[in-house]
């Protein structure tokens, strides 16, 4: 059992316990039922494949035919080019379209949730069951191995086409980022229940019924990312970037049909064991999409390189002359496997229930209420001691500040090749790199600098508001104390604020200006300098476990304000924002050495999947007649704030020949360098996961909700 299921159980427990108070009652007709167990589901594979139409043809300088490609990594593009490699002799690559013309699998895994039930007669019985289910979307172990061969090959076969031609020895890379295995549901159904036989001790029925699959989190992705760059004749540089993300898609809600049955073991009157088998039935829609982008360095002096082949694949740096066969639109959102047929989950689980009511138990006679009558309160607790009630609302939260900031020490000093000071750097954008570029900038009095990304490194993300929705089932201890159970599903996100998104774009812009600058005064040709930044924002949900006692301030009555005191689990579920920037400058000195560095840096956030949270409110509720009503419930939600920021850095320089550094001539200094074997360049250090800010304080989030209540 894992943890989330054993608090459900635990907090069902203590709920539950005040039963035994109740054992002279009559059972009755209502029946709440928690339970766990596991799911199962099948993999259809039926579907509509479809690849991006062939690439656009067009002529290359030497008169050969050839055509726009958007990758090499799969369709035309894998086609196009494993044509010239046959025909060249040498290692051809392994296409991806096995993998995008296929689809994710739902895995198995386990299941618990809580059953509300209602006996119209001794035949039929109807139910409410919510459910959540751990089983993930997966890449399978055939498409993972898919995604290598295709990873592996492209290194081959650009190594081995180029060293058919001109080029100097060339640098070929193919790395691969894959999430997998990500994603919940929960099961919300309606359903009849029917039995077999005569209701007795051990009771056999079968259920049928519909509801809503609702999926919560991402799903599955992975991103190949390959890239070559050479030299032709030692003097004229090439590189080019294929980029592919493969991406699933599942719709947030969907209609699910479910039939299956069991059987109902009576310990007591009052309580018994529940064995349920049912098969969850759904359109099978779990597509496949595809998006490409291409990237074709653009550089003088220009070269224009061709396979001497038909068809031919040319590559270019300059346009005006000629066009790279890598240049086909970016492909963005591109459907290729359109999922059908039906997703089958067979769900097994294990359940105790308990009976309650004030209905006579079958073949008894009621005795006699000998209580007075004439109140309200008194024909409620002749209606039963039971609530189930379903609500909705809203949920505010506050944004703490509290935590403790740190950022990467300074850089390792070293001494560049004209024997000036400086420092090995992790990243431009922040920390000590930032310091130094700005140090250098002022002392060529440059006005241009670059905005350090620090004060959105030393600060945490927000928790922002949203809707929510719940269900709460509650037993009345006595005429002051009630225990209650509530699950609740909040649509609040975190969030990066507009002061923080600000930032980053001033961060970004400037390290374009600041770098163009700097390199207008040193002797190198009009420079390249890029700056990008890929923001993901609101992201995450959260589900709230709660066991807690309700206090009636007054003598309870038609309209009773009570107050709320009792504790539980927060569960954090999907992931959280990020922001990645890539800075890039590339230039060639003296029309024959090239230079080209990167900068990239990612800022995320991170939180613990599950945490305590302490609640405390109040509310009124208002019965409307002695078996039903209206609540409205204030609460706030506290917990430990646990939100904090990690940045990793991964600073990349290309490797070519004749190698040269580049070193500013100030103090301290900035050495770029083309080779570590005359030097390393200042841009060196890699960071992985450096915790930035540690969140601190209690996160509030407070909760209004309003909701109709049954008594039983």
């Amino acid at each position: 059992m894992n943890r989330c299921t054993a608090v459900f159980f635990s907090l069902g427990a203590l709920l539950l316990f005040t039963v035994s108070a109740a054992a002279q009652e009559r059972a009755g007709k209502w029946e709440v039922e928690f339970h766990g167990g596991g799911m199962l589901a099948s993999n259809p594979t039926g579907g509509t494949a479809s690849l991006p139409d062939p690439g656009t043809a067009f002529t290359t300088l030497s008169g050969r035919p050839s055509r726009r490609e958007s990758s090499w990594y799969f369709g035309d593009g894998a086609l196009l080019l494993n044509q010239v490699n046959t025909a060249l002799h040498v290692a051809q690559i392994t296409p991806l379209d096995p993998v995008l013309t296929s689809s994710a699998a739902r895995q198995g895994g386990g299941t618990f949730g809580l059953r509300v039930s209602r006996e119209i007669n001794p035949r039929f019985t109807a139910e409410l069951s919510v459910d959540f289910g751990r089983g993930r979307l997966e890449i399978s172990d055939g498409a993972l191995s898919a995604i290598e061969a295709s990873r592996a090959s492209f290194i081959p076969a650009f190594t081995g086409l180029f060293a058919t031609g001109p080029s100097q020895t060339p640098t070929v890379t193919s790395i691969s980022t894959i999430r997998n295995g990500t994603g919940y549901q929960v099961f919300t159904v309606g359903a009849v229940d029917i039995n077999v036989t005569k209701p007795g001790k051990i009771a056999p029925f079968a259920t049928v019924g519909g509801g809503l699959i609702s999926n919560i989190g991402d799903t599955p992705s992975v991103t190949l990312a390959g890239k070559y760059q050479l030299l032709l004749g030692g003097i004229a540089p090439l590189s080019e970037t294929d980029t592919v993300n493969v991406r699933y898609s599942a719709p947030g809600h969907r209609f699910v049909g479910v039939i299956g049955g069991g059987v109902k073991y009576a310990v007591s009157r009052r309580s018994g064991v529940r064995l349920d088998v049912r098969v969850n039935l759904s359109p099978n829609t779990i597509d496949t999409i595809v998006d490409a982008n291409p990237v074709v360095l653009t550089q003088t002096p220009g070269v224009v390189l061709i396979a001497p082949t038909t068809p031919s694949i040319q590559f270019s740096t300059i346009p005006s002359v000629a066009q790279s066969s890598l240049t086909g639109p970016p492909i963005a959102g591109f459907r290729t496997f359109a999922a059908s047929g039906v997703q089958r989950q067979v769900s097994v689980t294990g359940g105790w229930f308990w009976r309650f009511g004030g209905s006579p138990a079958a073949g008894r006679s009621a005795s006699p209420d000998t209580r007075p009558r004439g109140s309200s309160f008194d024909d409620a607790r002749r209606a039963g001691r039971w609530e189930v009630e379903f609500h909705g609302g809203g949920m505010l939260a506050n944004k703490p500040s509290g935590g403790t900031a740190n950022l990467p020490g300074p850089g390792a000093p070293f001494t560049t090749a004209l024997g000036s000071a400086s420092r090995r750097e992790s990243s431009w954008y922040f920390g000590d790199g930032a310091v130094l570029l700005n140090q250098v900038s002022a002392a060529f009095r440059l006005t241009q600098k670059i905005t350090p990304l620090d004060p959105v490194l030393n600060a945490s993300v927000a928790r922002q508001g949203g809707s929510s929705f719940g269900v709460r089932v509650s037993r009345e201890i006595n005429p002051r104390f009630t225990a209650e159970l509530t699950v609740d599903y909040s649509r609040g996100r975190l969030e990066m604020s507009d002061d923080v998104l600000s930032a980053i774009e001033a961060s970004r812009a400037s390290f374009i200006s600041t770098f163009t600058v700097l390199f207008a005064t040193g002797p190198s040709l009009t420079p390249t300098v890029t700056s990008t930044s890929d923001i993901h924002n609101r992201e995450g949900r959260q589900i709230f476990t709660v066991g807690a006692v309700d206090i009636n301030l007054t003598k309870p009555g038609k309209l009773t304000p009570f107050a709320t005191l009792g504790g539980g689990l927060m569960s954090n579920l999907g992931d959280t924002p990020s922001v990645t920037l890539a800075g890039k400058y590339q230039f060639v000195l003296g029309n024959l050495i090239p230079i080209s560095e990167t900068d990239s840096v990612t800022v995320r956030y991170s939180i613990p999947g599950q945490a305590f949270v302490g609640v405390i409110g109040g509310g009124l509720k208002y019965a409307v007649s002695p078996r039903s009503g209206v609540r409205v419930d204030v609460r706030a939600h506290l917990s430990k704030n646990a939100i904090d920021t990690l940045v990793d850095a991964n600073p990349a320089a290309m490797t070519s020949t004749p190698a040269f550094p580049l070193v500013s001539p100030t103090t301290p200094s900035i050495q770029v360098s083309n080779n570590p074997s005359v030097g390393q360049s200042t841009l060196s250090v890699p960071i992985a996961g450096f915790q930035t800010f540690a969140g601190s304080g209690v996160q509030r989030q407070v909760s209004v909700t309003a909701g109709w209540f049954w008594r039983f």
